[in-house]
């Protein structure tokens, strides 16, 4: 597990011109390398 959430901070690193869309119940480990968080829940998103 702490293995992806290397990966998933190199993958941030990398991210200058590129979105990214996670899919995790990890999320406080993702809040962590993001810029921006939206959170997407019956059709419509919240940042």
């Amino acid at each position: 597990m702490i293995l992806e959430i290397d990966n998933i901070a190199l993958y941030f690193k990398e991210k200058q011109r590129k979105i990214i869309i996670i899919t995790n119940h990890m999320y406080r480990h993702i809040v962590d390398v993001s810029d921006n968080i939206y959170l997407l829940k019956n059709g419509c998103t919240k940042k």
